[in-house]
């Protein structure tokens, strides 16, 4: 012991180590809560697919959630024309193009495809732009993309064509 130094208080000190110890263990838990919800918003923590929305001149087109790998969840949808059978389709012109656009980011990978009988058949699209048939009638889509980050979606819409 020095000279003209006290002898520390023991339960004062341990009452300044439990101080200091439960103020690092606040510390340690708020940084680990921060850094949680941080990485969730920021690698796409949503549970779900993104819903897009499809535009024509001729207004909104009503899209409907279809199979996706989101996460670590997949599901399974019946595809569009059994999906969407009971459903009113949304009126285009001949020949008009409908753009897609997502909340958040583009998916980098997209393809469309034109459902008639249960049966697939491959449509055109330049990325998120659509053109419709010539041919009045009545058509069934699945829309698909697939993120950077691996997940993937489909969407499905039905349109008649004037």
């Amino acid at each position: 012991m020095g000279i003209g130094k006290k002898a520390a208080d023991p339960n004062e000190y341990r009452s300044q180590q439990f101080q200091r110890c439960l103020g690092l263990t606040v510390a340690l838990i708020l940084a680990v809560v921060l850094f949680s919800a941080c990485s969730m918003s920021v690698l796409g923590g949503d549970s779900e697919p993104p819903l897009p929305q499809i535009s024509s001149e001729s207004g909104i087109i009503k899209v409907y959630q279809s199979s996706y790998c989101w996460g670590n969840v997949c599901a399974d949808y019946a595809v569009p024309d059994t999906m969407l059978k009971d459903n009113e389709p949304d009126i285009v012109q001949k020949g008009e193009e409908l753009t897609a656009s997502f909340p958040g980011k583009d998916p980098k990978e997209i393809g469309l495809t034109l459902f008639r009988e249960n049966k697939p058949e491959k449509s055109s699209n330049k990325g998120l732009i659509f053109q419709m048939p010539d041919k009045p009638g009545v058509y069934y889509y699945e829309f698909s993309g697939r993120w950077a980050s691996g997940d993937s979606a489909s969407y499905a819409f039905k349109v008649e064509v004037e």
